[in-house]
């Protein structure tokens, strides 16, 4: 009986405890930063969709002309008065993430020689309306960011566009200065009509709303894309 009483003592002294034995098997099955979030979703990203009364319909039962809610209004504003405020400088994109935009993320091109930090992306997992994607872009990492590029797909894009119906916002920092029909071959829409406005207080600052609207006006009546860049003339 005694001899055996000392095996059993020399074994509990030698066995690991529960809790090493834990950090062994945590640190054999580590998980990567982007395969945490790639398994549990970013926590930034973890944002309320915004019930649209199109949700629940079929893509073919769609109408081509998706008229906004009041939510979706308001929402879509303050998006544009954020991607207003990165353009013009009155605010830091570091901050716009925190109030709106969510966390982007960094585009790594392949080359190791291309310069990086250039090109920001957010995903629709960023965004509460569905099809909302953002990109922004500038020349050199100690530079500002000087294009963005806002694109808005209904679930039955191409065929069917968002109403634009806060044109009274884009008013207030914009001036409709001209309306082009572009050919674009081999994208979905190869006949945009693009309006162009220039920023109230800085001209240099261009505005351009893509739109699939074939009977152009002064304003766009629907559009899939918006685009603000810095430095352009028309």
């Amino acid at each position: 009986m005694r001899p055996l009483l000392v095996l059993l003592c020399i074994l509990i002294l030698y066995l690991p405890s529960k809790s090493s034995m834990l950090d062994a098997f945590k640190s054999d099955h580590q998980i990567q930063p982007e395969a945490y979030i790639q398994k549990l979703g970013d926590p930034m990203r973890n944002i309320s969709k915004i019930n649209s009364p199109y949700s629940r319909v079929e893509i073919e039962d769609m109408p081509s002309e998706i008229e906004l809610t009041d939510e979706e209004k308001k929402y879509l504003v303050n998006i544009f008065l954020s991607l207003n405020n990165i353009i013009t400088e009155n605010s830091r994109l570091e901050n716009e993430e925190r109030r709106i935009l969510g966390e982007g993320k960094f585009f790594w091109p392949k080359n190791p020689e291309t310069p990086t930090l250039l090109i920001k992306s957010y995903n629709p997992g960023n965004f509460r309306m569905t099809g909302i994607a953002l990109t922004v872009k500038r020349k050199s990492k100690d530079s500002t960011w000087d294009t963005i590029q806002l694109t808005a797909f209904p679930r039955n894009f191409p065929h069917g566009a968002y109403l634009l119906s806060f044109h009274d916002e884009i008013l207030k920092y914009y001036d409709a200065k001209k309306t082009v029909s572009e050919t674009r071959i081999n994208e979905q829409i190869e006949s945009p009509t693009v309006y162009y406005f220039a920023n109230k207080k800085n001209p240099r600052i261009i505005m351009k709303i893509y739109s699939q609207d074939k009977a152009p006006s002064n304003l766009p009546r629907r559009f899939y894309a918006i685009e603000l860049k810095k430095g352009d003339d028309l």
